[in-house]
């Protein structure tokens, strides 16, 4: 009778998957709004690779979308290669350009291709593209889409030599010899006054750019880079953002803890602070420069009008490091009588020092602020240059719930000096700031308290850039590595630790549980190939890793021997058999299944299990299912294990 039920199961397992993934049914229904819920309801549910339905329709807005005699100038947000692990990133930086440039230019023709949002291929990136012919077009981009952005380039430039190709962002900031690889400028820093003087100055056949501060060419075969320019002082000048030119109704970013629709809002640019693991004290220089609360107050009231969003996300690095400009904005929130929810990020310290602010800030519709804790560990905080001490989180904590906020906060796994019973404090620490509260999945990554954080990552043009390879293993396979979603550095102060483990044996509970972690941090990717025959091959060698990686966690071994011992005994690749051992040690530690040999010894650990949807349990049966994995013999005795 329980092998029935399990067929039955299976057989609506994969009805389903074909009907969410365009086979099936949906070849009946084709691409209607009916089959584009389904898909996107079964994917909240299931963490397949997104597959877009046949006449899904691309979407690039234009200003002047019929008139092809125009100047016309295309932007384009490329990209993640881990897409649909990742939000939908409104392009805020992009959409001020575009904004700017319009507004000084009317009778140019601006367009903007949101290919992160629309999760497109590189193939459905350039066709798109293709289909006119543009006189310039801007990407804006990451280390991490650098070559994706580099191969558009090309093939723009092979199709439409004439077209001028602009580089703006961190990564081209950072490394514009390697931007001008692919591209005709690049603009340096902050762009929307540097991209409307080359824009006028191209127009107007200017032969020598040089005059143009802000941006960087070929000159004689070389590298040139113009006068640097100075940041914009009045912030109040620009225009608002062009949100017509984005699909905003695509996006689908729900507000943390409440839900909802958000758009993202700016009180400020830059942060006074030195975080090793931040491009921000190299793209900022470490100054900050405000709006005016009233210049904030008209854009919230703008998008309200024209958009009926009223739920907003400020992406300022500390919006409360000037507590006048927040008290100021809180009081006009009041008196104008705006029904909005919104949230922010800041720093713990800023938040201990006016906490009367906070109740201000509840009243006028503030949900909760997130507070970027990274670590608990005393000695990472100095490592990363935080200046932060770990009971101002605490007291940051008390704080906010006094006020009747939500506290928020982001960590990350992997920073210099982290030890793996470490990850345990930790993750009491997250399970405190969490008492109480509802868990909210669009919030975090699994629907119970398991905390994936983001992964510690040495991006050009930051500190830890400089001193990775002497703190630990940068793991750097391809440039789309180079992002927090890959495990691309692994901290000496871990690999030199050695995991004890706590319990003798795992139970069935521990393996869906580990295999639902590591399908959902290494294997939900943007390129869509990830067929059903590789997941099961992928969540097979997990396994088979947590197998190997428990039987030999005996106090004996360090992270960084397991890892050897692994890659051996597997015949995984080293860089393969790091990064899975450390995650593995991750995973574990939080759950107190491992606990440091060395450190905190007389910390006590209480480990702990917890039941995973049933319906991802299934999804995991019936991949494991085709290598010959049965939940009765997914479990291995220990006792009997060679070592």
């Amino acid at each position: 009778m329980k092998r029935s039920s399990n067929i039955i199961k299976s057989v609506l397992l994969r009805f389903t998957r074909a009907i969410a993934l365009g086979t099936g049914l949906t070849r009946v229904i084709g691409g209607s709004r009916f089959a584009h819920r389904l898909r996107q309801s079964y994917y909240k549910r299931f963490p397949l690779p997104r597959v877009r339905l046949p006449d899904d329709p691309i979407v690039l807005k234009m200003q002047y979308p019929e008139d092809t005699e125009r100047f016309s100038v295309l932007f384009i947000q490329v990209p993640l290669p881990g897409n649909d692990r990742h939000k939908r990133i409104i392009p805020l930086g992009i959409a001020y350009i575009a904004s700017c440039l319009r507004e000084k230019m009317p009778d140019v023709n601006v367009a903007i291709l949101d290919a992160q949002m629309q999760s497109l291929n590189y193939w459905e990136t350039v066709t798109k593209i293709v289909e006119r012919r543009w006189d310039v077009v801007g990407i804006s981009y990451w280390a991490v889409q650098a070559r994706f952005a580099r191969n558009v380039s090309l093939a723009v430039k092979s199709r439409y030599p004439d077209t001028v190709v602009v580089h703006g962002g961190v990564h081209p900031t950072v490394a514009p010899q390697e931007a001008l690889d692919s591209a005709d400028y690049v603009v340096l820093h902050e762009g929307e006054v540097t991209f409307y003087e080359l824009i006028k100055a191209l127009r107007a056949g200017t032969p020598d750019l040089s005059t143009v501060s802000g941006i960087a060419y070929k000159k004689d075969g070389e590298t040139f880079r113009t006068e640097p320019r100075g940041f914009i002082s009045d912030l109040d000048s620009l225009p608002f953002p062009a949100w017509d030119l984005l699909p905003i109704e695509q996006y689908k970013m729900p507000l943390h803890v409440v839900g909802g629709e958000r758009l993202p809002i700016i009180g400020s640019r830059g942060c006074p602070y030195e975080c090793s693991f931040c491009a921000s004290p190299f793209m900022w220089k470490r100054r900050v420069r405000w709006r005016s609360p009233e210049n904030v107050l008209a854009e919230m009231k703008e998008i309200i009008k024209r958009y009926g969003i009223c739920y907003f996300h400020f992406w300022d690095d500390n919006l409360t490091l000037k507590p006048e400009f927040v008290r100021r904005l809180c009081e006009l929130i009041i008196e104008e009588k705006l029904d909005i929810k919104w949230i922010g990020l800041d720093r713990a310290e800023h938040l201990n020092r006016h906490p009367e602010l906070l109740k201000l800030m509840k009243k006028a519709g503030c949900v909760g602020i997130e507070i970027g804790i990274e670590s608990a560990n005393p000695d990472t905080l100095l490592h990363i240059r935080k200046h932060q001490e770990v009971n101002e989180n605490h007291i940051a904590l008390i704080n906010q719930r006094e006020a009747g906020l939500y506290p928020l906060y982001t960590c990350m796994a992997f920073n210099p000096g982290e030890s793996i019973t470490g990850y345990y404090i930790q993750r009491e620490f997250l399970d405190e700031a969490q008492e109480g509260y509802h868990w909210y999945e669009h919030f975090h990554p699994f629907p119970f308290p398991l905390y994936m954080g983001q992964f510690c990552t040495p991006y050009p043009g930051t500190k830890l850039y400089e001193e990775a390879p002497d703190l630990g293993l940068v793991l750097i396979d391809e440039p789309e590595e180079r992002y927090h979603h890959k495990i691309n550095f692994v901290p000496n102060s871990l690999l030199d630790d050695v995991p004890a483990r706590t319990i003798h044996q795992l139970d069935a509970g521990h393996y869906y549980l580990y295999l639902l972690a590591t399908w959902t941090a290494f294997y939900t990717e943007f390129n869509m190939r990830n067929t059903r025959d590789e997941l099961a091959h992928r969540l097979y060698d997990s396994w088979r890793f947590l197998n190997a990686y428990f039987g030999r966690s005996e106090g004996r071994f360090t992270v960084r021997q397991l890892a050897v011992q692994l890659a051996e005994h597997l015949n995984f690749n080293f860089n393969k058999s790091v990064r899975l051992t450390a995650f593995t040690t991750y995973i574990l530690a939080q759950l107190g299944i491992v606990r440091s040999a060395l450190y905190h010894t007389d910390l006590t650990i209480q480990p702990r299990c917890y039941e995973i949807p049933g319906d991802r349990k299934w999804q995991i049966i019936d991949l494991l299912s085709d290598m010959g994995v049965s939940p009765k013999n997914m479990v291995v005795d220990f006792s009997l294990y060679p070592g």
